[in-house]
């Protein structure tokens, strides 16, 4: 997991575990949230200036999903060295 900022601090316990203690072979179903530090928000203190949201639909929006390797591995206006990455 990834978390620009944490709050808390890790407590070793028996719920951190799949197992209970002495038996290797049980399945440990206890909450470890108590044990674990807490990811935190953080603001990222970005000025969006003039940008606006769309002007139109949210029904009438088409999303593309592009893979960077796939879009750029044959394209002749990126340098070769840095084509598929």
């Amino acid at each position: 997991p990834y978390a620009k900022a944490i709050d808390g601090t890790f407590q070793w316990d028996q719920s951190l575990f799949g197992y209970n203690f002495g038996d290797p072979d049980s399945r440990n179903d206890d909450d470890s949230a108590a044990s674990m530090p807490k990811s935190v928000v953080i603001t990222p203190f970005f000025d969006w200036g003039t940008d606006r949201p769309p002007q139109h639909e949210y029904a009438d929006s088409v999303i593309y999903e592009a893979h960077v390797k796939g879009l750029t591995q044959t394209h002749p206006d990126i340098p070769e060295r840095s084509r598929g990455t």
